[in-house]
C-alpha cells in the first residue's frame, strides 16, 4: 500500500509525489518493488540511442551483448543486504 512504499522511499527511486500519482491512478494496478543490486563495468560503455529503446519503457533489451568482465557491486555485500533487508521489513507491514 501507499504507507507501505512511502516507509521504504530513502531505498527506491520514487519520490512521495509518484508514488500517489500511482496510487490514484488506479488503486488496483499493483506497483511492484523489484530488488536490484548494481555493478559497475569496468569500463565505460556507449551506447547509441535506437528507436527500440525510445517511449516508455521499463526495460529494454540492447541490440548487443556487454561484456561484464571485471564489474563490481556498487556497494559491500553487508550494505546490500542491510538495505534490502530494510525494504523487505517494510514491504512486510
Amino acid at each position: 500500500d501507499e504507507a507501505q512504499v512511502n516507509q521504504a522511499a530513502e531505498d527506491t527511486i520514487w519520490n512521495s509525489e509518484y508514488v500517489r500519482q500511482r496510487f490514484d491512478f488506479n488503486a488496483y494496478d499493483p506497483l511492484y518493488l523489484v530488488v536490484i543490486r548494481a555493478y559497475r563495468l569496468a569500463a565505460a560503455v556507449t551506447i547509441p540511442l535506437l528507436a527500440d529503446y525510445v517511449g516508455c519503457r521499463s526495460w529494454v533489451t540492447l541490440d548487443r551483448s556487454l561484456s561484464t568482465a571485471g564489474a563490481f557491486p556498487v556497494m559491500s555485500d553487508a550494505e546490500f543486504m542491510s538495505r534490502r533487508a530494510r525494504l523487505l521489513a517494510a514491504m512486510r507491514r
